[in-house]
């Protein structure tokens, strides 16, 4: 996260999954065309991109490292699981390889852990940033609808799982694939009125 990525594009999937993805070999074109796209909905104020950079390719998914997005890019995407108790890549990274107990090992899904406070908070402090914030559920659904034309169905664990599922949800029932851009509409001009407050 903040999108379903596999480091190394090392996974395990069913098949009936997989076959219903893109073409690995399109894939990494079709993220720039997208992050052509992603630029136009920020610089008009539709979405904003405060959690993550999306000029780093890790975490936008471009360049060597689409193809550690590609395989969770499906909104029919099921529970995605973790062997490790610990959430964050550096831990990992930073100890070696004696110092990891068994305890820090589980395998489990990424379900029984809400996204924590502290990182919904770099989305930003005026209402609706959350529903503004590319790396959450309005640039999951921008994908989605870009990919592959749908979204996750109402069982879907993305929409108890990201903030605002609910919100998001009706949205979709009632706009379709233009749900972030009328949603978010409204939110441009709150989040400009909440600029202008805080600066004065």
């Amino acid at each position: 996260f903040p999108e379903p990525g596999f480091p190394g594009n090392m996974f395990i999937a069913k098949c009936s999954y997989v076959r219903q993805l893109v073409h690995p070999a399109k894939f990494a074109a079709m993220k720039d065309i997208f992050f052509g796209k992603v630029r136009k909905f920020i610089a008009d104020g539709t979405l904003q991109a405060n959690m993550y950079k999306i000029s780093v390719d890790k975490w936008f998914g471009r360049n060597r490292f689409a193809m550690e997005h590609w395989v969770g890019s499906h909104p029919a995407l099921g529970k995605v699981c973790h062997v490790s108790r610990n959430h964050s890549p550096f831990f990992w990274l930073r100890h070696q390889r004696f110092d990891r107990d068994p305890e820090h090992w589980k395998f489990d899904t990424i379900l029984h852990d809400p996204p924590a406070p502290w990182w919904l908070a770099y989305a930003g402090e005026a209402p609706n940033d959350t529903r503004r914030e590319f790396f959450l559920l309005p640039g999951m659904l921008l994908k989605w609808f870009e990919w592959y034309g749908e979204v996750p169905p109402p069982t879907s664990w993305v929409w108890s799982w990201y903030p605002d599922g609910e919100f998001w949800g009706a949205q979709v029932l009632k706009y379709g694939s233009r749900a972030v851009e009328v949603a978010n509409a409204g939110a441009i001009e709150l989040a400009r009125l909440w600029t202008c407050m805080a600066v004065a």
